[in-house]
């Protein structure tokens, strides 16, 4: 599952690698332009226009992502809905793998304007923080073909502290946790939390932080596994295929998986 897949870049990728996968976004334009590049590569994806506060899957997935910075948008209620949204969706032992800003570092590099200029186009950001609701707060302007237009937005920032009681709140507990896509160790300098989060019933699981390493927290050490285990297990493997920037794939029976530094299992 793939929550907010926007073009589908990601969705029809896993497609032609191999995998069965459902891509959501609320916005149909963003769906037609994802449904159609499919089309163009010949294959099926299922699309489902649909608010993500408001799916209602059942223990139907084995993975979902939700990326580039997707998370915050809305008040903490309908974010927190939002990850139970996640949870009930995914299977027993499912991984749930998002991105998000640090906020005890972001706040360090804080940059209350910032302007990006391409061609004659211009996008200018107008950034402020309100420290009592956690939100960066957004007057952004883009100005293309000489045309101004008004895009105003608000995201909010979470800590690590935070991220973890929230995700065990909803019933999900942080598995590994890196500063960015290639697997980084997360410390309490990096900018970006690379996480992911683990559905388990009835079992204490949550690997991080370790017992003895609180400020930087390491990912654990993947054990070998020999040819006798069980080859649902996720392992990278000489022949698996790579894509970025969710790294490495490899089929399962039913619903995409992925195996890589980030993703592994």
């Amino acid at each position: 599952m793939i929550f907010a897949c926007g073009h589908g870049r990601h969705a029809n990728r896993l497609v032609q690698l191999g995998y069965n996968v459902t891509g959501v976004d609320i916005t149909q334009g963003f769906l037609e332009i994802a449904k159609n590049n499919a089309k163009k590569k010949g294959i099926t994806v299922k699309y489902i226009q649909k608010d993500m506060r408001e799916i209602s899957f059942k223990e139907e997935f084995d993975r979902a992502i939700l990326l580039f910075t997707s998370f915050g948008y809305f008040d903490d209620e309908e974010n927190f809905k939002v990850l139970e949204n996640v949870a009930r969706s995914l299977k027993s032992g499912g991984l749930f793998c998002f991105d998000t800003f640090n906020r005890d570092v972001f706040l360090k590099h804080f940059l209350p304007y910032i302007v990006v200029e391409k061609g004659d186009d211009l996008m200018i950001d107008r950034n402020t923080f309100d420290s009592a609701t956690g939100r960066v707060y957004n007057k952004r302007i883009v100005i293309r073909n000489g045309k101004k237009k008004d895009k105003p937005f608000f995201v909010r920032l979470y800590n690590p502290t935070e991220m973890k009681d929230l995700l065990n709140k909803a019933g999900l507990q942080i598995y590994k946790m890196y500063s960015n896509w290639d697997a980084k160790p997360f410390t309490s300098d990096s900018r970006r939390m690379i996480i992911i989060a683990k559905k388990e019933i009835g079992k204490k699981m949550s690997n991080w932080p370790p017992e003895h390493q609180h400020t930087t927290p390491q990912p654990p050490t993947q054990t070998p596994k020999s040819k006798h285990q069980n080859p649902k297990t996720l392992q990278p493997t000489a022949s698996s295929p790579k894509i970025r920037p969710i790294c490495g794939t490899q089929p399962s029976s039913n619903s995409w998986s992925l195996t890589c530094p980030i993703f592994g299992a």
